[in-house]
């Protein structure tokens, strides 16, 4: 079906132009941000403004709780949609993940040359320099639960989850796991000891996300809901599918070097789209690329981040996520693509 999606877009593209046919196909176009001025009116204005410019309908970001109104209203003039960036990542060491003693030793104080932050590692023993609460505590998930139907209820639009992995990739160690691990470990006599680990490990995430997203529905039924899905999961890092959420952005191109093949690329965003439907009818997979421009050495040439673009289109996509706004912007040459891509601030002009 995506392919059929990707032939309607050329011959759309033949009668009204590329960057119309790509804009009326990519209905969902997200942009994270993080590097711009949240904090006072005049920088939201500026975000507003850039996201429009770039061709952009939805802002994933996190302003001050009591800007979000003037935010929405900033958003809404320019026809985009706020998103509050919504992370779970605060615990106290009580509920806090842990790793095995080996994990520990191999962790290094400093990230290392090469290391993803919480992208594909580029070996078995990287792990995420950062620490994440145990998605099985109970008074993670009740927090959590308070945190999200209080946000749903915000003058926003969704909500864009993040944050949520396990710090060695892998799966959490402490107690409460071991615990519910041995259980659905009983309950799987016949499944490997590997697989029912991998797959204890990937029911507590879907779980997780699921029951925020069934809270935030229950606060406020009109709200939307998002992920990137970050950290990266090792054993399957495409689970996006099995979210109840109206989006899911998984990884085809990542921040750092060494920047994937663009087969890999192409192979990946045909995979979420043909698969994003298999839970979930409304599901929508939501391609995500993300773009830094903080260093030379990282950041991609506008050539290759039209590639990028253009073989998300050519998945059939519907949706696409792209981070970070402020990155894009601090490069013309490459925010240039967005706009011609996207459509620009005529795509999103409100009526």
């Amino acid at each position: 079906m995506h392919r059929h999606c990707a032939v309607i877009t050329a011959i759309l593209a033949t009668f009204c132009g590329l960057a119309a046919a790509q804009e009326q196909q990519l209905q969902w176009r997200g942009v994270w941000e993080w590097s711009m001025d949240h904090r006072t009116e005049a920088g939201l204005t500026a975000m507003a403004d850039a996201a429009a410019d770039l061709g952009f309908n939805v802002i994933m970001c996190s302003p001050p709780h009591g800007k979000l109104a003037f935010m929405r209203e900033q958003c809404h003039a320019r026809g985009i949609k706020l998103y509050l960036s919504t992370i779970y990542s605060h615990s106290d060491a009580a509920t806090r993940q842990m790793m095995t003693a080996e994990q520990l030793a191999s962790r290094p104080d400093e990230p290392v040359l090469g290391y993803q932050y919480g992208g594909e590692p580029l070996d078995d023993v990287e792990v995420f320099q950062g620490e994440l609460p145990c998605w099985n505590q109970p008074a993670v998930r009740e927090q959590a639960r308070e945190r999200t139907a209080a946000y749903a209820r915000l003058p926003i639009d969704g909500l864009a989850l993040d944050g949520i992995g396990y710090i060695n990739y892998l799966r959490c160690h402490c107690p409460v796991c071991e615990e519910q691990l041995a259980s659905f470990r009983a309950k799987h006599p016949r499944m490997g000891l590997r697989r029912s680990e991998e797959l204890f490990a990937e029911e507590t995430l879907v779980e997780f996300i699921n029951e925020m997203a069934a809270t935030a529905r229950e606060a406020n039924p009109e709200i939307e809901l998002t992920i990137h899905i970050w950290p990266w999961y090792r054993p399957n890092p495409y689970y996006g599918h099995r979210l109840d959420l109206d989006t899911a952005g998984e990884t085809v191109a990542w921040f750092f070097r060494p920047h994937w093949p663009l087969d890999k690329v192409q192979r990946r965003a045909d995979w979420l789209v043909a698969h994003q439907q298999d839970d979930y009818p409304d599901h929508l997979a939501a391609p995500f690329i993300g773009f830094d421009a903080r260093s030379t050495l990282h950041a991609r040439s506008p050539k290759r981040v039209r590639e990028e673009l253009n073989l998300v289109i050519a998945s059939g996509a519907s949706a696409i996520q792209v981070a970070d706004l402020g990155y894009i912007m601090d490069r013309p040459t490459v925010a240039e693509i967005f706009r011609e891509v996207l459509g620009g601030r005529a795509t999103n002009d409100a009526p």
